[in-house]
């Protein structure tokens, strides 16, 4: 790709995910939104970017209190989101995927505590040109 700004084709540079969004639902559905970007491994400005949905479900049945369900809100966060490839072969050449891994934790006052890790992937030809 030539970047716009020294004019010249370069290679990409892998950003760091950037966490936009993050939310979980009554019923324990968890939505992560996350901004991905590639930029010129010489100038540093952002050529490509994708955003990626991370659903996943949390098992709620750990929530609650010794005399029912707790009315506490939950908590989420994010530990560690790291951008992660992968390359698939499917006879007519290799498809590049870029991603990424996040590690979420939910917790509540009441003791409650989940950890889980989701991924979320983007093909490479389909992330969008920001030049």
């Amino acid at each position: 790709m030539r970047c716009p700004e020294c004019n010249e084709f370069v290679s990409f540079k892998e950003e760091e995910a950037e966490i936009d969004s993050i939310e979980i639902d009554e019923d324990g559905t968890v939505q992560i939104e996350i901004r991905i970007t590639n930029s010129c491994s010489d100038c540093h400005a952002e050529l490509t970017e994708a955003y990626l949905d991370i659903y996943s479900s949390v098992d709620l049945t750990g929530h609650a209190h010794r005399s029912g369900i707790c009315n506490e809100n939950l908590k989420i966060s994010v530990r560690n989101a790291k951008r992660i490839n992968k390359m698939e072969d499917k006879g007519k050449g290799v498809k590049k995927f870029y991603g990424a891994r996040v590690l979420f934790i939910v917790s509540c006052s009441c003791g409650f505590s989940f950890a889980q890790e989701a991924t979320d992937y983007e093909e490479a030809y389909n992330m969008e040109s920001l030049i």
